[in-house]
């Protein structure tokens, strides 16, 4: 399965539209994770939810599950080679990496 991944800083964003974004996010057919620098999840929506088996507590992530569990791993290596120093770059990454099947 191929996906799209865009990598973005958007701390800058106020809190009215924070919420408009959060609900836009929530409600997309897009697969939407975000992640700290070490890519261990902080949040995912709900239609990353339903395609992968990502361990939520109270619509909360679970500690300690990293994105990279769910990519092969040539998809590792290039968001490790490729996507996140563009994004430290450029601000923003857009490109395919290929996402496992629940289960391996």
């Amino acid at each position: 399965m191929g996906c799209r991944w865009v990598g973005m800083d958007v701390s800058a964003v106020s809190a009215g539209s924070s919420v408009l974004l959060g609900e836009i996010v929530e409600a997309s057919s897009e697969y939407v994770a975000t992640t700290d620098l070490f890519g261990d999840l902080l949040y995912v929506n709900a239609a990353f939810r339903d395609r992968f088996v990502v361990r939520c507590e109270g619509g909360v992530v679970v500690a300690g599950q990293s994105l990279f569990e769910f990519f092969t791993d040539a998809s590792r290596e290039r968001f490790m080679t490729v996507a996140v120093p563009a994004s430290w770059k450029t601000g923003s990454w857009s490109g395919e990496l290929e996402a496992l099947n629940p289960g391996g």
